[in-house]
C-alpha cells in the first residue's frame, strides 16, 4: 500500500489565507469520488463535494430583536460518463423563510404561509431572552448582506464564485442568516461543486 504524502508547509497560519473577501469566519470542504469494480477494473466515478463557509453578514452589531432565515435550493446532479462530467441542474428557487427581525438582509420571493414560532430557554437563567415572532414561510430568497449577495431567481444568481482555492464557480445550496442582539450577524453558506478527473 503507498500512502501519499502532501508537499508543502504544514503549519499554515489562518490569519494569512488569502480569498478575496473579509469577515470569513470558517471554511470546510468535503469531497468524494465515486469508485467500484468491475472484474479486475477499477471504475473511477464523478468527485463531488460540499464546501460550507460561515461569515459575518456586516461589520455592526445587531441592534434589535434576534432575527433569522434561510433558503434551500435544490439541484439535480446528473452524470455523464462518456465526457466524464458532472452536471448541477437548476431546479428551482427553493423553500425558504425568515423571523424576527432580520434588518433587511434577506427577504423572500414569495411568501406562502406565515404562522407564530416560539423559542424559550431557562437553562442559564429566568433573565434568558425568548423569542415569540411570527415566522414566513416562502419560495425563494435574496440576500443583500456580505460576502456573497444572491437573488434565487435565476440560475446564474447563485452560481458563485468565491474566491476559495482554486473551486471556481460553485452552485448554492442552501443558506441561512441568524442576527442576535449586541453580536454581528453571521450567515453559513454551502456550495456544492465537482471536481473535474484528472
Amino acid at each position: 500500500m503507498s500512502i501519499y504524502v502532501g508537499s508543502g508547509e504544514c503549519c499554515k497560519l489562518v490569519g494569512n489565507m488569502w480569498i478575496g473577501v473579509g469577515g470569513i469566519i470558517s471554511i470546510s470542504s468535503r469531497f468524494n469520488t465515486e469508485i467500484g469494480k468491475a472484474g479486475n477494473n477499477i471504475l473511477v466515478g464523478p468527485t463531488t463535494g460540499v464546501v460550507s463557509v460561515g461569515a459575518y453578514a456586516g461589520k455592526f452589531a445587531h441592534v434589535g430583536c434576534p432575527g433569522r432565515g434561510s433558503v434551500t435550493i435544490p439541484w439535480k446532479k446528473r452524470y455523464d460518463c462518456d465526457h466524464d462530467k458532472t452536471y448541477y441542474i437548476f431546479s428551482g428557487e427553493g423553500e425558504s423563510n425568515v423571523s424576527g427581525n432580520i434588518s433587511g438582509l434577506i427577504t423572500l420571493n414569495k411568501v406562502v404561509n406565515s404562522y407564530r414560532v416560539v423559542q424559550a430557554s431557562a437553562s442559564s437563567g429566568p433573565a434568558a431572552i425568548y423569542e415569540d415572532e411570527i415566522q414566513y414561510d416562502g419560495y425563494g430568497a435574496k440576500y443583500v448582506g456580505n460576502p456573497w449577495q444572491f437573488d434565487t431567481s435565476l440560475e446564474q444568481n447563485v452560481t458563485i464564485d468565491t474566491g476559495i482555492a482554486d473551486y471556481g464557480p460553485m452552485f448554492l445550496q442552501s443558506f441561512s442568516l441568524d442576527l442576535n442582539a449586541n453580536q454581528i450577524p453571521t450567515v453559513n453558506y454551502e456550495f456544492v461543486y465537482s471536481v473535474e478527473n484528472n
